[in-house]
């Protein structure tokens, strides 16, 4: 080897540790790592339990963490007011029911209440046999009142048949007197009867016709009269009618204005009576206790199914965004701000996505940063849920101190070795 060669291969072999060197000091890293807090979040949204009404929770019927099925009750609310006055609606239904059976029993004159038409809930059997007691009186009113109408008209009737019958008979007397009369005045124009004779059947027959007007005038009276005793009869029978169906009328409309109260009571009743959507975990989204007034609207808990994905959320200032380790794993620490045991999985980045929160610096906004968790395993329900408290440590790569301090060196370097490779050339 040359002398020329052997200074060449030097000059390479000092271009190349003076290479070397800058490169491993720039790329040369301190491991770290940046601490997030966020929570659990379902990749899909998870039935949350509020309330529509403000009240107090009086019993809980399970803890955070429960499994319940669909349907299950979780918490009650106050309803001791409501209960009052669907007790109060519920009399008055079975008071207004009793009367609506008797009016339609007057209506139909069955004269019998049949309950089969009732629900149990609008039965009172006091409430039936006062109601029986008032349609037995005024179906007796009724029996006498057409007892007594039709005794009168019985009277009124025999009376009738008396005036007649005796009518006729004047009638005939009538008829034989002026046969008689006639009889006499042809005597008397022959000479051979005698005027006192005539003026007698005269009298006679004038009384006769005077009776038989009375008697036409009392059958006249009391015909009008049984005509006024059926037309008062009739009037009230209709009238009774008329009060029985406008009763009905009334008794019906408040059935169903009662009916109608009920339901919307009940219906408010059960919005008292909180309940799982569906089957799954209990997760208590704030504090409640016997006692604790609930508002409306207020999310109250969340039910957690057992197979439902879940994803970490986080949020990072923009600067510790921007050191992240572009494919390092993601530990994400279930519960350690709870008291909770700790439990620890790894994650990946699946997007991230501006926050609506800034931290008010120069350096820029937010960032939410969504997670996606592995390894969660049924075994670690009820432990992770939508909405648990977690910390998340992501690796980041620092610089070294050597590659700050060469960095003036990594910029003139590349210029520098070009310089000698081609200064070697020329030598050679």
């Amino acid at each position: 080897m040359t002398f020329r060669r052997q200074k060449r291969l030097g000059l390479l072999t000092a271009l190349a540790l003076c290479l070397a060197l800058p490169v491993w000091g720039y790329l040369a890293s301190v491991g770290s790592a940046v601490h997030a807090t966020g929570t659990l979040t379902p990749v899909t949204p998870i039935p949350v339990v509020t309330s529509s009404v403000s009240a107090r929770a009086v019993t809980l019927h399970v803890a955070d963490g429960d499994w319940v099925d669909a349907g299950a009750t979780l918490i009650e609310l106050d309803r001791s007011a409501l209960d009052e006055d669907l007790a109060s609606l519920r009399a008055a239904l079975r008071a207004n029911s009793a009367r609506l059976l008797r009016l339609r029993a007057e209506r139909d004159e069955s004269w019998v209440i049949a309950v089969g038409s009732l629900t149990a809930t609008e039965i009172d059997a006091d409430r039936i046999r006062s109601e029986s007691s008032i349609l037995a009186a005024r179906h007796r009113s009724l029996d006498l009142l057409a007892e007594q109408s039709e005794q009168r008209l019985q009277q009124l009737a025999d009376a009738a048949r008396g005036l007649t019958a005796q009518a006729e008979a004047v009638l005939r007397q009538i008829e034989l007197l002026k046969e008689d009369r006639d009889a006499a005045a042809s005597l008397q124009e022959r000479g051979l009867g005698r005027a006192d004779r005539l003026r007698s059947i005269e009298q006679s027959l004038a009384a006769l016709e005077g009776r038989h007007q009375e008697l036409s005038a009392n059958l006249s009276q009391a015909r009008a009269k049984a005509d006024e005793i059926r037309i008062a009869r009739d009037q009230e029978i209709n009238a009774r009618r008329l009060e029985t169906l406008t009763g009905l009328a009334e008794a019906e409309a408040t059935h169903r204005q009662l009916h109608g109260q009920i339901a919307i009571l009940e219906a408010t009743i059960a919005e008292r009576r909180l309940t799982a959507p569906s089957a799954g975990h209990v997760s208590f989204l704030q504090p409640i206790s016997e006692g604790t007034l609930v508002r409306a609207g207020t999310a109250l808990i969340s039910v957690q199914p057992r197979s439902e994905p879940l994803d970490a959320v986080v949020s990072l200032p923009a600067g510790a965004l921007a050191r992240l380790s572009a494919n390092g794993p993601v530990q994400i620490h279930l519960g350690p701000t709870t008291d909770l045991p700790d439990l620890v999985l790894t994650g990946q980045i699946d997007r991230v996505i501006p926050s609506t929160k800034t931290d008010g610096t120069p350096n820029g906004g937010y960032f939410d940063v969504q997670l996606s968790v592995q390894g969660l395993e049924r075994d670690h329900f009820p432990v992770a849920r939508a909405g648990l408290p977690i910390i998340a440590v992501f690796p980041i790569d620092e610089r070294s101190p050597i590659a700050m301090l060469i960095q003036p060196i990594t910029r003139y370097f590349p210029r520098a070795s070009e310089q000698a490779i081609a200064g070697g050339a020329e030598g050679g």
